[in-house]
């Protein structure tokens, strides 16, 4: 069982997180680093109870969270830019944070398999974006913070809990940078044909 299954909030300070459900060994116990850093308000849809309620419909919980939640976070990898899903949300908060009416903040992190300078779209390389290092974690917290108005934890508290999550997920981040060192071609910052897809090729 997760920290976060116990919990349920509305939307006034909550995160909405979207990722590719591919990348779960990093999305959740990265949902969990933010609750115990005073993110207690979380939408993700790989935590039981954190994300679809039971008997409703996906799409309608989606888009009531995308327009409800506070922020929106999105979590950039090579799994996340093939998804369909995950760019309908992409596109969905940029409208949102584009609006005037809705001013919605979003949250960029591209994980080791994602060449950020080459994504083309509304959200691109110049954007802002975190990344998988300490520091730069410690950053986008330090923004979250300020954003959801939630209380702040000493520094040296936050960069501990930040570690013990980094190490936690340091063989899933291996692996995707794995990948790349290797010859894998993320396909991202353009459409792709299906039959440009190696589909045999297993995953290393």
């Amino acid at each position: 069982m997760t920290i976060l299954e116990k919990k349920t909030f509305s939307g006034e300070n909550k995160v909405f997180i979207s990722h590719a459900h591919a990348d779960n060994e990093f999305a959740i116990p990265f949902a969990e680093m933010l609750n115990k850093l005073g993110v207690n308000a979380v939408f993700c849809s790989s935590i039981e109870g954190q994300g679809v309620k039971n008997g409703d419909k996906i799409e309608e919980s989606v888009r009531n969270e995308i327009v409800q939640d506070k922020a929106l976070l999105y979590i950039l990898s090579s799994n996340f830019m093939i998804s369909n899903y995950c760019l309908e949300e992409l596109g969905a908060g940029w409208i949102l944070h584009d609006s005037r009416v809705q001013g919605k903040r979003l949250f960029l992190l591209g994980l080791p398999d994602v060449n950020i300078n080459s994504i083309i779209g509304f959200i691109n390389g110049g954007d802002k974006f975190a990344n998988t290092n300490s520091d730069s974690l410690l950053a986008l917290i330090d923004e979250m913070e300020a954003e959801l108005g939630i209380s702040k934890k000493e520094k040296a508290e936050k960069i501990e809990i930040i570690d013990a999550f980094l190490q936690a997920v340091k063989p899933f981040l291996c692996e995707a940078k794995k990948n790349v060192d290797n010859g894998f071609k993320p396909l991202i910052g353009k459409f792709v044909e299906l039959n440009d897809i190696d589909w045999e090729k297993p995953k290393q």
